[in-house]
């Protein structure tokens, strides 16, 4: 046999893993054909105003719209969070108020009406909203990377002339995971207490009896999307996330709903909403495989599930989120 040099001393090996055929479909498929054919991207303006941007967030279900400049042009992204950030600080010493103040109340909500997307997004390209594109013609695999290690959650499509044209997200790439969940073998079996992920430990919460407005104001503290409630012996009820501040409607004709308690908000969000929130709390079981989670994320369009100690005590351990599960495949 010849021995083989080149230059340099490092040697790269391939070891053999379970999901090398998922991998191997992912290099392969160029990222325009994840993209739903003839869809068209939804955007907004810097000028809109929030209730138009609210609506637009709520009716497509998506927690992200691109926004474009004057001149046609990509500017940056705005956020579910962001119009939680704003509600927030609109409301910042309403945690001392255990009664709604009317006066405050009626001055946010006038400010809420007239405010545009340049008032809540004024530094577009931030570390939660980076302009990290790429273009046509790469390969999921790369989308793959990006979406897993980078701390984003969506990644910008763009054309030969460097327009947006489209988006892939993490809820896509677990689309694409469980349509082909048999590509990634013995993995699927994995039990969820044996996932690698170094991010699965710790659980934000809120009291059910907390008031609303001190979840949201929590999710920012926190850099949180999304927060376990509790109840009076720390059993996990529910599921609390920034998409949930469609409960003051898109007009925001109920904002007053922001003092009432996290258990009778979500109440609320579900009766409004019932076509696009679970119908009760989503989570698993330490024993649970990787198969059940990618199946809940998937058929049921949720972003977390919380893994419970048994399901006596419901006492959250930890919880596992789409970035998790993309890392779980590479193995990172």
């Amino acid at each position: 046999v010849r021995a083989r040099t080149g230059v340099g001393s490092s040697i790269a090996t391939v070891v053999p893993s379970d999901t090398d055929q998922l991998i191997l479909a992912l290099v392969k498929i160029k990222v325009e054909r994840l993209l739903p054919r003839g869809r068209q991207v939804i955007t907004t303006s810097t000028t809109e105003t929030l209730p138009v941007v609210f609506k637009k967030l709520v009716d497509a279900n998506v927690l992200s719209l691109p926004v474009i400049n004057q001149k046609g042009k990509y500017y940056g992204v705005i956020e579910m969070f962001d119009l939680v950030e704003f509600v927030t600080n609109l409301l910042s010493n309403v945690g001392s108020t255990r009664f709604v103040d009317l006066e405050k109340m009626l001055q946010s909500e006038t400010q809420f009406i007239q405010a545009t997307v340049r008032d809540v997004i004024k530094r577009p390209l931030s570390k939660r909203n980076p302009f990290q594109p790429i273009e046509k013609g790469f390969s999921l695999f790369t989308a793959w990377e990006i979406l897993s290690l980078s701390g984003i959650y969506r990644i910008p499509v763009v054309n030969e002339m460097g327009d947006v044209v489209d988006y892939v997200t993490q809820s896509m790439l677990i689309d694409f995971l469980w349509q082909n969940i048999e590509k990634i073998g013995p993995l699927a079996e994995r039990k969820l207490i044996e996932m690698q992920s170094k991010q699965l430990d710790t659980v934000g919460s809120v009291k059910a009896s907390a008031k609303a407005i001190t979840a949201f104001k929590e999710m920012v503290r926190t850099d949180n999307a999304g927060l376990a409630v509790l109840d009076d012996n720390d059993k996990i009820i529910d599921n609390i996330s920034v998409r949930d501040l469609r409960g003051i409607h898109t007009d925001a004709t109920v904002f007053w709903r922001l003092w009432s308690s996290v258990e009778e908000y979500k109440k609320r969000v579900r009766q409004d909403y019932p076509d696009k929130t679970p119908a009760e709390l989503v989570y698993a079981l330490p024993s649970d495989t990787l198969y059940v989670v990618v199946e809940k994320m998937a058929k049921l369009h949720i972003h977390r599930i919380y893994v419970v100690e048994t399901p006596e005590s419901h006492k959250p351990i930890r919880v596992i989120t789409q970035g998790d599960v993309l890392r779980e495949i590479l193995g990172k």
